[in-house]
């Protein structure tokens, strides 16, 4: 058989069968899938700029989206970070980093430290928002007042600093 796109002389092997025709192809699979690459990456561009374009024309709804789909199954994000490798493992070099660049929170944190020790502040044995008796954090709003905290349950905690929960929050 000889393909009408290549002209090249082939086995009829080489050429696809249609059963909703009873016959083969006139263009050999070489052809044929060589068109349907140039289509598809024809098709996949044109869609790439659309969706580039749609996202940046929708980004703020595109991040609520995203932010809503991972409070709805933080659970499973969750637990596939949890299997990662590395994690729970912490950095040095990444500590020492961000110890460097953030100082003055990292004085507040060890004022408070002292402060508990010394009897200057009083940790309370339940969360200031929801009550919970679970382990507290010392929140400073203000870390030029390294003294003025609050204490919040780690899901409190974790509430306040993100930025889902900022809207409304604590």
């Amino acid at each position: 058989m000889k393909c009408t796109k290549c002209k090249k002389e082939k086995k009829q092997n080489e050429f696809e069968f249609r059963t909703d025709r009873n016959s083969y192809r006139t263009v050999c699979k070489e052809c044929k899938n060589e068109r349907s690459r140039e289509k598809y990456e024809e098709i996949a561009s044109k869609l790439s700029e659309r969706r580039k374009e749609v996202r940046k024309l929708n980004k703020e709804e595109a991040n609520r989206k995203a932010r809503e789909r991972y409070w709805k199954n933080r659970e499973d994000f969750l637990a596939k970070a949890r299997n990662r490798s590395g994690y729970g493992s912490s950095n040095p070099e990444a500590m020492n980093k961000w110890k460097e660049k953030n100082k003055h929170k990292c004085a507040a944190h060890q004022a408070v430290v002292r402060g508990v020790k010394n009897g200057k502040i009083s940790k309370p044995d339940q969360c200031q928002v929801c009550g919970s008796g679970d382990k507290l954090n010392a929140h400073h709003h203000d870390y030029q007042k390294p003294l003025e905290v609050i204490w919040l349950c780690i899901p409190c905690h974790k509430k306040v600093h993100s930025k889902y929960f900022n809207s409304g929050g604590v």
